[in-house]
């Protein structure tokens, strides 16, 4: 792992700087953040659907057929389980890769790929510790009625978003990277709120927009929807026409294209954040010093 204070965006920015550092990040190594995402997302596709199979066309009928609930229940386990370990492989690589630029004569992405599965484990345990945070944090939220849910979501989305990169960079346990979220998210609360939420917004709607691009060879089906929405038939082959080899080629394309902002602005967040810890830390050493 380089060191981070080496990094060339191991400095403060705006929020126009930061995010025109992370699109030059992006250009820089779209070819191989591109290949890599569009395999994973491919390949976690395909297994997806395998898992799923006929059980697609039995969701607009369920009322009809309430004993397919159970395996149902069992096959979106299965896919949790596979969904979760695999996204977290993906995003750990992609973060390493952002904390290790490639340079001539340096390591090919490869192996990059290879060195960054020490961190496998350390980042599923902390992301899914997370994970429960989020969730025990939003069933909390609803006491205070369905507004209580949205902020405790945000809030927490808001606070774990340089969750891969402290667990990587600060080497350290699952509960002390939780720690240390809350601790630089909150060293400067508001602004780094506005400016997650302003990435998360972006990235929304660039990702619904892929999405509409991606369903135009579906549009036939989903209008048949439109018109004859109880229709079990009709809902069926959308089902059916959104599984099918192009339309996951097609979405695992979209997938590849805006996925890897994620883990370029979580580890800028965070190098902004740690550069402006850091310097307090310095000048309190400082001050120390000549006391």
């Amino acid at each position: 792992m380089q060191n981070y204070r080496e990094l060339p965006f191991y400095k403060e920015m705006n929020l126009d700087t930061l995010f025109q550092n992370a699109w030059d990040i992006f250009k820089k190594n779209f070819g191989w953040f591109f290949l890599f995402t569009f395999l994973f997302v491919l390949i976690i596709q395909y297994f997806t659907n395998s898992i799923m199979g006929d059980y697609m066309q039995t969701i607009t009928n369920m009322e009809n057929n309430p004993e397919v609930v159970y395996p149902l229940m069992k096959k979106l386990g299965l896919i949790f389980l596979i969904m979760i370990p695999a996204y977290t492989l993906l995003y750990v690589f992609l973060n390493y890769a952002v904390l290790n630029p490639i340079e001539e004569g340096g390591p090919s992405y490869l192996e990059l790929f290879k060195a960054s599965l020490k961190y496998f484990l350390p980042v599923l345990g902390a992301s899914i510790l997370a994970g429960l945070i989020f969730f025990v944090g939003s069933m909390l939220g609803i006491v205070v009625f369905i507004i209580g849910m949205l902020f405790a979501m945000l809030y927490f989305a808001v606070v774990f978003f340089p969750l891969v990169p402290i667990v990587m960079v600060e080497n350290t346990s699952p509960g002390n990277a939780i720690r240390r979220c809350f601790r630089l998210i909150h060293s400067d609360f508001w602004k780094n709120a506005g400016w997650v939420l302003a990435f998360l917004a972006l990235y929304m709607v660039a990702s619904g927009i892929l999405s509409m691009i991606t369903m135009i060879p579906n549009v036939g089906n989903f209008f048949k929807v439109i018109g004859n929405p109880e229709s079990a038939t009709a809902a069926g082959s959308l089902f059916q026409s959104a599984t099918d080899p192009l339309s996951i080629i097609l979405s695992s394309i979209a997938s590849a294209v805006i996925l890897p902002f994620q883990p370029i602005v979580s580890v800028l967040l965070y190098l902004h954040l740690r550069h402006k810890e850091d310097q307090l830390k310095d000048r309190q050493e400082i001050l120390q010093h000549f006391r």
